[in-house]
This record gives C-alpha cells, structure tokens and sequence, in this order.
C-alpha cells in the first residue's frame, strides 16, 4: 500500500502535536514534540517523515524514515525500488542538497550520503572537533573556500559549500564516492598516502575495507549507504534535464 502513492494522515492522531498543528502551528508541534507523532504502522511512520520535514524538524524527519525502513526489514538501500526511498529520506529533507548539488555539479546523492552521516540534517549540529552546522565543516574549510566561518550556520549556504567541497575532493581523487566521502572525513592528504599504500585503483569496497581508521571506515560504509538510498534524486534529476 505504500506504493500506491502519498501515506494518509493517521486517523488516530491526538495530542499536543495534533493540537498545535490543527492549529497552525505545525513547525512547533514538530520541534516540541516530535516523539509524539504517529509510529504504529509504516504508513504512519511516512506520514510521519513527511511531515516532520515539511515541518521543519529534519532529524526527526531522519529518524521517522529510517524507523519506517526498519520495519520494513532493513532491506539494503540499493535494492529499495524509488519511491520507498523517498518514503524514508523525504525529498524536503534532501531537497536543500539537491540545489546545492546542482550548482557544485556533484552528485546530489553523495551530498545526502554525507550531511545524513555528518548531522543528521541538524542544522545547530557542533562537533567536539569544532565543526559546524549541516555539513559539519571545520572554520579552516570554510575559509579555504572563501566563506566566514558564520557562513556555516546558514544552512542553505554551508550546503553550497559542502557541496563545492565534494567537487574540489572529486577533482583530486576522481568520481569515487568512497575516496571522497573518506576525505572529507580524514582530509585529502591521509587519503593520498592510503591510495598510495594501496596502489592500483581499487574499488570502493576494496578501499572501504582498508581504511585503517575504525571510524573512517565506518564513516565511508555509512556514507554509501546514504547515498544509495538518497539514490532517486539523481535519477529524478537525469530525467528532468532529458
């Protein structure tokens, strides 16, 4: 049934959340009470995710999508047919890195693949290592491209710079997503001297498995991943540029 097209409001929906919504204040009833919103069935859970995204509450939206895909058995992303895809990463979660993309000329999938592992689409997100924003960029970054490190707390804005950031990594290392991803997490430098190590061209997965650091290597399988199930948007925008 989910596949016949938007998920139905829930009818059982009360509470505060439903309150304020019916209210019109929706973008409240989303950032107060989020854990509130309806979850027992996968239509709900969708239902949820929309909203939550129209609503302003992207992390939230995350989560109702990714809770939605685990009672769907947690099928690898790759293997979801689109428009499940789109039920668990909304395109008003993903939308603001398809812009952005666009204008990088980057994959729009890859940037949803890093800002899903980065934030989590938490645009107050502060890293202990000082990394700020949606994209989590480091003030050096951003100034290496130009921008302030305040730059950074304009979601919009730390997207594009994101996004001009993947294409400086794909320039260097070529369109290999998991060479990219492992350098905006470890820097490029690192990287080289791993490629060097390795020698050849080795595959994503060949590359993903050797990457000496655990929480590398977990950032680039996550990132995949990502990027994978954010896979639509790049099939939508394909079609739209025919």
């Amino acid at each position: 049934r989910l596949l016949a097209g938007a998920p139905s409001e829930p009818t059982a929906w009360a509470g505060p959340a439903h309150t304020l919504a019916a209210a019109g204040l929706e973008r409240d009833a989303a950032a107060l009470y989020a854990a509130t919103f309806p979850a027992a069935t996968p239509n709900d859970l969708a239902w949820s995710a929309e909203r939550l995204a129209a609503w302003g509450n992207r992390p939230a939206a995350l989560a109702a999508g990714e809770r939605l895909w685990d009672r769907l058995g947690s099928p690898p992303a790759a293997l979801l047919p689109p428009p499940l895809q789109r039920l668990i990463l909304v395109p008003d979660l993903a939308g603001p890195c398809r812009e952005a993309a666009r204008a990088a000329a980057v994959p729009a999938a890859w940037l949803v693949g890093i800002v899903r592992q980065e934030s989590r689409f938490d645009e107050e997100a502060v890293s202990a290592a000082g990394a700020i924003g949606v994209a989590q960029m480091v003030p050096e970054a951003a100034r290496r491209l130009g921008a302030a490190p305040d730059d950074l707390k304009d979601s919009n804005l730390a997207l594009r710079l994101a996004a001009r950031e993947v294409a400086r990594l794909t320039a260097r290392f070529g369109p290999r997503l998991a060479v990219v991803a492992a350098a905006y997490n470890a820097g490029d430098r690192v990287v080289a001297t791993w490629l060097a190590e390795l020698g050849g061209d080795p595959g994503d997965a060949v590359f993903a498995a050797a990457v000496p650091y655990r929480e590398t290597a977990g950032y680039v399988l996550a990132v995949c991943e990502g990027a994978e199930l954010a896979g639509y948007l790049d099939d939508e925008t394909a079609v739209g540029a025919r």
